[in-house]
């Protein structure tokens, strides 16, 4: 529903699955991106904390994952306005050595860091 344009329809779905399923990574990137949608940006905040945690604990080698949730909470931030934060973990997105699991959303999410970068710090 989130790509269809209709995240606050589901929300309640997201969070119901979630609550029920919490180490689920698929359910908490969906998470992410409804409350990025909504612009609900502290609750994108805790959520891209939680999903970058659980990344960390159960696919510590994963660079593209551990990238791309990282990313996900650069992008709360800098929608709640707290450009220092967002700059910050852009930059240690960027510092990331390539890895053996490099793919096509390990690229992505580092170009994507390195724009997202250079808002932030124009709005330093």
């Amino acid at each position: 529903m989130t790509a269809d344009g209709r995240p606050a329809e589901a929300k309640p779905y997201t969070l119901n699955l979630v609550s029920r399923y919490p180490e689920n990574r698929v359910f908490l990137w969906q998470l992410v991106d409804v409350y990025l949608a909504l612009k609900d940006y502290p609750g994108a905040i805790q959520a891209s904390r939680t999903l970058f945690d659980n990344v960390s604990k159960n696919q510590p080698n994963c660079c593209t994952n551990l990238v791309q949730a990282k990313l996900k909470m650069a992008q709360a931030y800098f929608g709640a306005g707290d450009y220092q934060t967002t700059a910050q973990l852009c930059q240690e997105i960027l510092q990331v050595p390539e890895c053996r699991d490099q793919s096509i959303g390990f690229s992505e999410a580092i170009a994507d860091a390195k724009k997202l970068l250079k808002k932030a710090e124009a709005k330093l």
